[in-house]
């Protein structure tokens, strides 16, 4: 299990975003709009950048930021003020163009982090409910997977975990082969209460132990697909937002800290995760209890105890 700290200024940059993903937590889009428009200028994340030079990543996001047209010179501050690591986090639909791409590169970015919730388009279009994200999202892909060859940085793909697409792990993992990928995070959807997943939560929320089955018996099966094509060492699929009890054959690749520094962020009901989470008598007794942030109440009050048996030494 991964436990290394990743400590990252978050910065809001995205007043809207040309998806609508059913499982977002930014559910009220106006609300966002409203919000972020108060206080996003070229000046506050000036300051906001300046405030924290000690953390040495920064990451714009939330909404979709490629859609702000300032962020290139965001980026190109970040660079001059002596950030290590340059992240956008995006929907990867703008990266169709590839001189856009080109341009964040030679801006400063050194990490893109790109969202992709199936391996067809029916999948991944029935979550975002965006016409032609799947078809764009995978051609920014190949882009920036080209742009590789002339430049140096990471794509990692940020791919959630739902009812709708988790049998199909092993073809989402076969389509990365395709692209030079840096690392995959499979991330287990968190049960916010509020939008979609507030909704269609029994529509959207898998179990934990039917997701570690799939994942289990398909290490067996194909364990290659675990490993960088470019380096068939290295593991580069992480597994995130779910219990280290629910796959005890890949404990390895469950979980990895990531503290953020809010920045801009914002805060709020909406925004915010803020989810309680629970431990249970038994916990107490598993081996990774201290690492262990906990089961979200919401799952527990859908779903219940029953599938969770702690970790112990044998």
């Amino acid at each position: 299990m991964k436990t290394e700290k990743i400590e990252t200024l978050h910065v809001s940059v995205g007043f809207t975003c040309n998806n609508s993903c059913f499982f977002c937590m930014e559910s009220n889009k106006k609300l966002r709009y409203d919000t972020v428009k108060k206080f996003i200028s070229s000046d506050h994340m000036y300051r906001e950048m300046d405030k924290h030079r000690n953390v040495k990543k920064i990451g714009f996001g939330r909404g979709e930021p490629t859609l702000n047209p300032d962020l290139p010179k965001y980026i190109a501050y970040a660079k001059k003020k002596g950030f290590l690591e340059i992240a956008v986090i995006s929907n990867g639909r703008q990266y169709k163009d590839k001189e856009f791409c080109r341009k964040l590169i030679e801006s400063g970015v050194t990490e893109f982090i790109v969202s992709l919730h199936g391996h067809t388009k029916e999948i991944h279009e029935v979550l975002t409910r965006g016409k032609d994200s799947f078809l764009e999202t995978t051609q920014g892909l190949k882009n920036l997977s080209e742009l590789r060859h002339q430049f140096k940085f990471r794509i990692v793909i940020s791919h959630v975990v739902t009812k709708v697409n988790y049998r199909f792990i092993g073809n989402f993992l076969k389509l990365m082969r395709n692209f030079t990928i840096s690392e995959i995070l499979l991330g287990v959807v968190r049960p916010y209460n509020c939008g979609g997943m507030k909704k269609f939560f029994f529509a959207l929320m898998p179990k934990y132990s039917e997701v570690a089955k799939e994942i289990d018996q398909l290490f067996e099966k194909n364990a290659k697909l675990f490993f960088s094509k470019e380096d068939a060492n290295k593991k580069y699929v992480i597994i995130n937002d779910i219990p280290a009890c629910s796959s005890k054959k890949l404990v390895e690749l469950i979980g990895i800290r990531r503290e953020w520094v809010s920045g801009n962020d914002i805060k709020g009901e909406e925004y915010a995760d803020g989810l309680p989470r629970l431990k249970s008598i038994k916990c107490q007794k598993c081996l990774y209890e201290k690492m262990c942030g906990g089961i979200f109440e919401s799952y527990i009050n859908h779903y219940g105890w029953d599938e969770f048996t702690p970790v112990v030494k044998k």
